[in-house]
């Protein structure tokens, strides 16, 4: 019989799944199956049975969430013999005796337009070796088989990778079968190349979506789930650099070679420059190896990386959010950039929230992340990276800074993760909770000195304690070690065997997909709409910010006004005076503003940008979005200051020329800050040489003291206030340029001077910020 199981201490209750196809489970009174516990929604799941006898569970919303195996679920997914159904913390278990199951999925229809539609979503046990040792879902062809991740689709694959319309198969009338892709933005691979339009396809062709492979059969296709089922393996990684001091070639990782299977949960131990984050940056992406092989899944992770980067998740010492954000607010800008574009703002909000939940942040969703606490702080990092559902989860010091208590539960968390199918790893300096992981990598100087259960690592090492390791890894050197552990049965174990039942063939290498200039521009539209819209966020958190963003402009306009109205302007040579400089100072006012506010502006998220370009952050957006919100916030200081200072000095000036002057020289000051902070590494350097910046503009502009001509030459190259001071000069109107000796020039020269200044600046800013990318 197929039933539900409701068992506790005293006694069991079944509820039969035999009659009918659909039963809604709550404590409502018209529920199918009812559950009269508070923690339990009024209608809180739906169990369904297709045609082929398939049981599914659809969540409706529940305030407790609806988990299978102790992974919550939202829609279509699938249940089977002997899994756990919990509904908040109701357990039921559910059977469905094999001879009563389907026995044959694959079962091949004389009817070619049939076709089965199914929701693609969960790695099952297998051996198949296409399938990266998942079980196929079977379809059968019909004419157009619409594959995405739409509810329309016929090929249902519940990944965020897979684009709502991803692709569609068709079969001609001569049987040829073709592939068109549907403008997807993660693209379509076959045989590890991406393309455009129609393709027609081969027997043994091998298609890519996402997590999910795709091969023919006779009359269909069978696709496996790659997501939460993934085998990473390191051959004889080494990482060589030469160093600084003696030019000498090091090896800061040496021949490394270790396996980690789907779900496990592996720490990486050793001491100061023993290599851990070599090494985990040679297992992430961030850093290649010089030498060695990275497989994942009989793929080739490196040269395959452009699909791969979506799968792994990277959360390092430093905290990758920003904030002034709430929880909920830094989980939808995260998942509004790395999720496709067309995730509609209901499928983010529930993924966010579902990311929530499954953290235990419920309480916090709405908290300033400012104020959370360190444990709960590192839990919003996590989240941030667990958005996309990757498979791959590193975690680089992650723990670092938290008390035990928090260590241990972060420790506990990340085993909950690998439980949950992902593959983890971790640095840690802390041993003391590397009970919870299935395998600790021990390094010595660059070499593999142990990889195994932690359990046995103190009788490998003959110590009482893990804690005594790294004092016993110091009383020999690190061949000792790394040839002790090459002839232990822990390798053969751990390392040789596993790599036997790799599969020898390796899969083609991707060819990089040649985006078109509209997906560019498409890409880059989208998110400098996210970046500008994320940056007014966080400014309008920062009150003390915007009062000195607003305050400097009365207080500076308010001076200028003090120092030159007050004083005879009736005096021709005072009035003259007056013309000449203070519509320098307020030059010098603004391009210090500008240069200012943008100099903090890169520099303050450098950790959250540098995360961000790994995935999928294009530089033009990110810079423009800085550009337009900075322009906004110079654009209304310049009116400010010189709707004060107009009036009070009695400026005898053209006043659009004047405002356009100071504001083409406030987008150079920015443009400077914007090249400043993309050089620097922290906001002291960055205000610093702000200060260093503008100096020499006031020395060298010509207002002050009329320049040698040989230093005129040089500054009319360099510095943005000699422009500036002459379109100033030819901002007076008549009269008042007679007074001055003003000689005939082009103010509009001198603008677009300005302008090209700013523009060369952004472009050098985004040049800088190209060679910071960790995987070039």
């Amino acid at each position: 019989m197929i039933e539900l199981i409701l068992s506790d201490n005293a006694n069991s209750q079944k509820f039969p799944l035999e009659k009918g196809t659909s039963w809604t489970i709550g404590r409502a009174d018209d529920c199918n199956i009812f559950l009269n516990n508070p923690g339990i929604s009024r209608h809180h799941c739906r169990i369904t049975k297709d045609s082929n006898s398939y049981f599914t569970v659809d969540d409706f919303g529940s305030s407790a969430g609806t988990f299978i195996n102790n992974t919550r679920i939202s829609n279509n997914a699938t249940m089977r013999d002997g899994d756990e159904l919990r509904l908040g913390e109701l357990k039921l278990i559910f059977s469905m005796p094999p001879p009563l199951a389907p026995r044959n999925h694959n079962v091949k229809s004389q009817n070619h337009d049939l076709t089965i539609v199914g929701h693609v979503h969960k790695p099952m046990p297998g051996n198949d070796r296409g399938a990266s040792g998942s079980s196929p879902k079977y379809f059968s062809f019909k004419p157009r088989l619409l594959i995405g991740r739409a509810p329309e689709c016929d090929v249902l694959l519940a990944s965020p990778g897979v684009s709502r319309f991803h692709a569609e198969l068709c079969r001609k009338e001569d049987g040829r079968i073709m592939i068109r892709d549907l403008n997807s933005v993660n693209g379509t691979f076959v045989n590890g190349t991406p393309f455009t339009g129609l393709l027609e396809l081969k027997k043994d062709s091998r298609i890519r979506i996402g997590p999910f492979i795709i091969r023919l059969r006779e009359d269909g296709i069978n696709i496996y789930s790659e997501h939460n089922n993934t085998k990473l393996v390191a051959d004889k990684l080494t990482k060589t650099v030469v160093s600084r001091d003696t030019g000498k070639t090091i090896k800061l990782i040496d021949q490394v070679s270790l396996v980690i299977n789907p779900r496990e949960f592996v720490a990486l131990l050793g001491g100061s420059g023993a290599g851990k984050s070599t090494l985990m940056d040679s297992l992430n992406g961030r850093r290649p190896p010089s030498s060695g092989r990275l497989m994942v899944n009989d793929e080739d992770f490196y040269a395959n990386y452009r699909y791969f980067k979506t799968a792994i998740a990277y959360v390092p010492q430093k905290d990758i959010v920003h904030l002034s954000l709430t929880v909920f607010e830094a989980f939808s800008y995260a998942a509004r950039l790395r999720l496709p574009a067309d995730t509609t703002n209901r499928e983010i909000e529930e993924r966010s929230d579902r990311v929530i939940d499954l953290l235990g942040l419920k309480e916090r969703r709405n908290t300033i992340i400012g104020n959370l606490s360190g444990g709960q702080l590192k839990r919003v990092s996590l989240g941030v990276e667990l958005l996309a559902e990757p498979s791959l989860v590193y975690l680089d010091e992650a723990t670092s800074g938290l008390d035990a208590g928090t260590e241990a539960q972060m420790m506990s968390l990340f085993r909950e993760l690998a439980d949950s199918g992902k593959t983890v790893i971790c640095i840690t300096h802390n041993i003391d909770n590397v009970s919870q992981c299935d395998l600790v990598a021990v390094l010595c100087k660059g070499k593999l000195a142990y990889y195994g259960p932690p359990s046995d690592l103190p009788a490998y090492f003959g110590i009482e304690r893990i804690s005594q390791v790294y004092e016993k890894l110091e009383t020999k050197d690190s061949n000792f070690w790394s040839e002790k552990f090459t002839d232990s049965t822990y390798f053969r174990d751990f390392v040789s065997s596993r790599m036997q039942s790799q599969d020898g063939s390796m899969s083609p290498i991707s060819k990089r997909r040649h985006t078109t200039m509209t997906e560019v521009l498409s890409a880059n539209f989208r998110q400098f709409a996210i970046f500008a819209a994320r940056s007014v966020k966080l400014m309008c958190r920062d009150p003390r910010n915007i009062a000195l963003i607003a305050g400097f402009p009365f207080l500076i306009g308010i001076l200028i006004a003090l120092v030159f109205g007050l004083q005879d302007l009736k005096d021709p040579e005072i009035k003259a005076n007056a013309h000449k400089f203070s519509p320098f100072i307020m030059a010098i006012a603004v391009l210090f503003f500008g240069c200012i506010n943008a100099a903090k502006d890169i520099v303050k998220e450098i950790s959250v940008y540098l995360r961000e370009r790994a995935i999928n952050l294009e530089i033009p957006a990110y810079l423009l979005s800085k550009v337009a919100v900075l322009s906004a916030i110079n654009f209304f200081q310049c009116i400010v200051l010189l709707g004060i200072v107009y009036p009070s000095v009695q400026l005898e000036m053209d006043f659009m020329k004047t405002f356009l002057t100071l504001f083409a020289t406030s987008l150079g000051g920015m443009g400077m800050g914007l090249c400043i902070s993309s050089l620097v590494d922290n906001n002291d350097k960055a205000i610093s040489l702000a200060i260093l910046a503008v100096i020499p503009q006031i020395i060298l502009a010509g207002a002050i003291i009329a320049l040698p001509k040989a230093i005129k030459s040089i500054a009319a190259g360099m510095i943005i206030l000699f422009w500036e001071n002459d379109a100033m000069l030819l901002s007076l109107d008549s009269k008042m340029r007679s007074m001055l000796n003003v000689k005939d020039g082009n103010w509009t020269v001198d603008i677009l001077v300005m302008l090209g200044f700013s523009i060369v600046f952004i472009m050098l800013s985004g040049l800088i910020l190209r060679q910071k990318d960790v995987n070039r």
